[in-house]
């Protein structure tokens, strides 16, 4: 609510600043009010449609509304201006996985660059897209590892403990 208050304090002054639209949406996911950042995301796009963040921002959203084609559609764009964008290359594959895509998954994935592939969050996506390929010898041992690195890390201990109930 804070952040809020003084982006919209900002806004008073610049109305059309897209750095400032930007960070009220990103406040607005945060605080789970997901349909007013779509609205306010897309917005910025038509204003701007090169800016990698904001599309990356904008199929967050749509994911968190239950709007996979809508997400995959702005992660695309988000790809298409940044190929080497981390996070967003991360949230694709796990959604396209999560939507039982996987050979899109799997190609997003063979299209990383060799030197992202031992990041965490390829590796986390990579463990999703094995658990629905259902390789969980694979993705245990992905898994296993990301517990140790971030061991307080709820996600990765939840899906280790799926794909080893799932191996008996």
């Amino acid at each position: 609510e804070k952040s809020e208050l003084i982006i919209r304090q900002g806004l008073l002054h610049n109305p059309d600043s897209l750095a400032l639209n930007h960070s009220l949406a990103k406040t607005w996911i945060s605080a789970s009010r997901n349909l007013e950042a779509c609205s306010l995301l897309k917005k910025l796009t038509v204003q701007d449609s090169t800016i990698q963040d904001v599309w990356s921002d904008l199929g967050i959203a749509e994911a968190h509304l239950g709007q996979p084609k809508l997400a995959l559609n702005a992660f695309r764009e988000a790809l298409s201006i940044d190929p080497n964008h981390l996070l967003t290359r991360a949230n694709c594959i796990t959604l396209l996985a999560d939507q039982r895509l996987i050979e899109d998954a799997q190609s997003v994935l063979n299209y990383t660059p060799s030197e992202q592939k031992n990041a965490k969050e390829i590796r986390t996506a990579k463990a999703n897209l094995l658990m629905a390929r259902q390789d969980m010898v694979e993705a245990s041992e992905t898994l296993y590892q990301l517990c140790l690195e971030e061991p307080e890390s709820p996600q990765h201990w939840l899906n280790l403990s799926a794909c080893l109930r799932s191996l008996k």
